[in-house]
């Protein structure tokens, strides 16, 4: 799994290049800070399932989250090869 910098992804999207970036982050760790990178989906962990087919196919796709050592995003983007993203 590649990784991208904050810096990176910025690049990309003042680029317009073809990015969708997903939030993983949890409802309660949200909640204190309600930001988001613009254009980002908020698709929870929890709701992966029901949402996948909300996340384009052929593009590359960036997942971001607060929890330590980004277990939660390496964990999405295992799953989400199920659904056919790579």
């Amino acid at each position: 799994m590649a990784r991208i910098s904050p810096e990176e992804l910025k690049q990309k999207l003042d680029r317009h290049e073809p990015v969708t970036v997903i939030d993983l982050r949890h409802s309660l760790d949200f909640l204190p800070e309600p930001y988001t990178i613009p254009g980002a989906f908020r698709i929870p962990m929890d709701e992966l399932d029901k949402r996948s087919r909300e996340i384009p196919k052929g593009q590359e796709v960036v997942l971001y989250c607060t929890c330590p050592n980004e277990a939660s995003s390496a964990m999405t983007a295992v799953n989400l090869r199920k659904y056919g993203v790579t």
